[in-house]
């Protein structure tokens, strides 16, 4: 069991994540959309592989490698509540 510290720390930063997974998406859209179709492969392979690799070290770091399922849910509820939380903060 982990403790409810841990818990905290692995919400925050698996909702913040999805987040920031959703900006630098946004900001390398011409990389991921190219119009040669294996750039544009190689490019969203090359975005998912580096951002797979920094959460799961992160996950090592906080939670000692214990992956929970509402990890993952955070993750996707983080990247589809940006649009939401950028037009409640740019009011």
């Amino acid at each position: 069991m982990i403790d409810l510290n841990i818990q905290i720390r692995l919400i925050l930063f698996s909702f913040v994540f999805g987040i920031l997974f959703k900006v630098f998406e946004l900001k390398l859209d011409k990389y991921i959309h190219h119009k040669n179709t294996f750039y544009a492969i190689i490019n969203s392979l090359t975005l998912i592989m580096f951002f797979t690799l920094i959460y799961f070290w992160n996950i090592e770091v906080i939670a000692d490698g214990i992956l929970h399922p509402y990890s993952i849910f955070l993750v996707i509820l983080g990247y589809y509540l940006y649009k939401p939380i950028e037009t409640f903060i740019k009011k």
